[in-house]
């Protein structure tokens, strides 16, 4: 406050016969020390916020403890279900289908309540689990099982499409998605609308480019970043499979040098990924290389933990040893830059 009461003054003296040049050179000289002043606020504030931000790490500890707790109950007292109550998950289907069509699924109760705290689902470094890493987020379960079947089947629909061979096994789609365009499909508007709510996704950063990835194992992508072309805000949903995303250190001048990826994340059916820009960090989500590698099989040991949590828990697989889905569907919103 006190340099911009200066800058104030100095502005006043300029009307009032000071000398000019004079009164420049100090109108600069206070204007840097401003500028400086702001810019050592806003470290403050990044360093403050990282010291709020939840280490996920003891959370998941935490909550794997309650759940070892949970299975101890003695049977007796755990709620069995009759063979009355167990329906075929297959009729099931076939019973919400004709219960309620697609078209007015995904117009009238595909809705989404907004996300109060994002600081919950921020992704941190793997070599510093106290450390997140600016703009990356990771929302498990953010779609529920039903609309993951919706989406799936409507997916499966657009096969006559035209999609386009990539390297390896991988395949893309282009979807129509700008605002008021007719020929988006109704799941993608759908889609749309859910990261608006949520404000994923809203306002000037709002999709109007969607792209469908298809991978078949070991399909992969090369690690890459997606420049000037795209606004720096991405979101993608996985609807199909899981595979481990790594994001790498941009491309230094010694490419001889072994790099480790400063953080992974295991992307789960249902789940929703957003890397983009924030505090205008030049070391955020946005500008450092993200790829999945091409195998079979993923090392999860050191992903971020809440996106292994559920296989942990179950203890049914290594972590360390995943197999990879043999079919994965990705979903990407982006907003293309007019012109690009």
């Amino acid at each position: 406050m006190l340099l911009r009461e200066v800058v104030k003054y100095i502005f006043v003296k300029l009307n009032t016969g000071l000398n000019t040049n004079h009164s420049y050179r100090l109108l600069l000289l206070f204007a840097r020390l401003y500028r400086s002043e702001c810019e050592q606020k806003a470290k403050r504030d990044r360093e403050s916020a990282q010291k709020m931000s939840i280490n996920f790490s003891k959370l998941l500890a935490q909550e794997i403890e309650k759940k070892k707790k949970m299975k101890k109950t003695p049977p007796s007292s755990k709620i069995t279900r009759t063979n009355e109550n167990d329906i075929d998950d297959e009729k099931m289907r076939k019973k919400a289908d004709e219960l309620m069509s697609d078209e007015v699924f995904f117009a009238q109760f595909f809705t989404r309540k907004p996300i109060e705290d994002w600081d919950t689902y921020r992704v941190h470094r793997r070599d510093k689990p106290d450390e997140f890493i600016p703009g990356l987020f990771y929302v498990p379960e953010f779609i529920h099982e039903e609309e993951e079947r919706r989406i799936n089947r409507a997916i499966r629909t657009q096969k006559e499409a035209k999609w386009v061979e990539s390297k390896g096994k991988r395949k893309i789609l282009n979807v129509p998605a700008a605002p008021n365009n007719e020929n988006t499909p109704l799941w993608i508007n759908a889609l749309k609308k859910a990261l608006r709510e949520t404000t994923a996704m809203d306002g000037q950063n709002e999709a109007n480019h969607v792209l469908i990835n298809e991978y078949n194992a070991p399909a992969g992508i090369d690690p890459h970043f997606d420049g000037i072309v795209y606004n720096p805000h991405v979101v993608i949903v996985t609807t199909t499979g899981r595979a481990l995303m790594d994001f790498w250190p941009k491309e230094s001048a010694d490419e001889q040098k072994e790099q480790e990826p400063v953080a992974q994340v295991l992307l789960q059916p249902r789940s929703l990924l957003i890397y983009r820009d924030e505090f205008n960090d030049t070391n955020g989500a946005y500008f450092l290389r993200h790829g999945i590698r091409h195998s079979s099989s993923d090392d999860a040991s050191k992903a971020h933990p809440p996106s292994v949590a559920t296989i942990i828990e179950k203890g049914e697989e290594n972590v360390a040893n995943l197999n990879r889905s043999a079919l994965r569907h990705s979903i990407v919103f982006v907003k293309k830059n007019m012109g690009a």
